[in-house]
């Protein structure tokens, strides 16, 4: 790093895609740019199908209106995969009874639409859609307009963020929204929190403790049963080193440029705990 003369006081982070030359804090689209895998669509006014969104529902649109000789194009603001794309293992998709990766699910949903002949538009952000006339209008972030058919909006789930104003500071340092051998290999023989109770913090909380100490989940609820599959559910109660702290919620993030301490309350009693060095996810 040393060797580009890096400012301190520039905006982090800093991506280095080009020797000799760097981005500070760029946006989506600017890395793809350097990186080149942004996918040019010269015609925008031709398809049959448009789908808002790339994840496990929007691709398997895009396969089967593309394997029915549509002309399907795929919009998509940041990667392939959606929400699943960040799950270290899915075992209730069909086809996959061993089980698949998130992001093997996508790479392969994605070739498979690319070979049927879909388009993806990618990264692009679709900001509106005109349906006051046919073919329906979808206008994206760089400007250009699309025009098709048929619009299949899969724009899927979006995590919800903890309302703590720290929040935004640890973003990152200490707190992450995934759960791939890349978390797994940050938290190593330390404790995590696993935030949530459904079947992406289920899956969460099974891979992170194949690194961790242990596991925390604090749960808002009563318990996880109503929320989370039952393989999964069952695997959390099998496990000794997952601990369900039920009616808990996460109050206060503490530490200096780093998540060092992490304090729940629990909603019926009131009393309060202070855990040590998590990594939240």
């Amino acid at each position: 790093m040393s060797s580009y003369d890096i400012d301190p006081s520039v905006h982090w982070p800093v991506v280095i895609c080009r020797p000799g030359s760097f981005m500070e804090n760029p946006t989506i689209e600017q890395v793809a740019g350097c990186l080149g895998i942004i996918e040019t669509i010269d015609n925008l006014e031709a398809f049959d199908v448009a789908v808002v969104g790339a994840g496990p529902a929007g691709l398997a649109a895009a396969v089967y209106a593309a394997s029915e000789g549509l002309a399907t194009v795929v919009v998509e603001a940041t990667a392939p995969g959606g929400q699943a794309g960040t799950s270290s293992m899915i075992e209730n998709y069909l086809g996959f009874p061993l089980g698949v990766s998130g992001h093997e699910l996508a790479s392969r949903a994605q070739a498979q639409a690319r070979k049927f002949g879909a388009r993806m538009a990618l990264p692009r952000t679709a900001e509106s859609l005109d349906c006051s006339s046919t073919p329906f209008t979808v206008r994206l972030s760089d400007g250009r307009q699309l025009k098709a058919r048929t619009v299949v909006v899969a724009t899927g789930a979006h995590y919800r963020r903890l309302e703590l104003p720290e929040l935004a500071h640890y973003e990152g340092n200490g707190v992450h929204y995934a759960a791939t051998g890349l978390e797994g290999s940050f938290c190593g023989d330390d404790e995590v929190c696993v935030v949530g109770a459904a079947n992406s913090a289920g899956q969460a909380a099974v891979f992170l403790s194949r690194f961790a100490n242990h596991v925390h989940m604090p749960v808002r609820g009563a318990g996880l049963s109503e929320s989370m599959s039952h393989y999964l559910l069952t695997r959390i109660e099998a496990s000794a080193k997952i601990s369900v702290h039920s009616r808990t919620e996460i109050s206060e993030l503490r530490g200096g440029g780093h998540l060092e301490a992490v304090r729940w309350r629990n909603t019926v009693t009131g009393e309060s705990f202070v855990h040590q060095r998590p990594m939240c996810s």
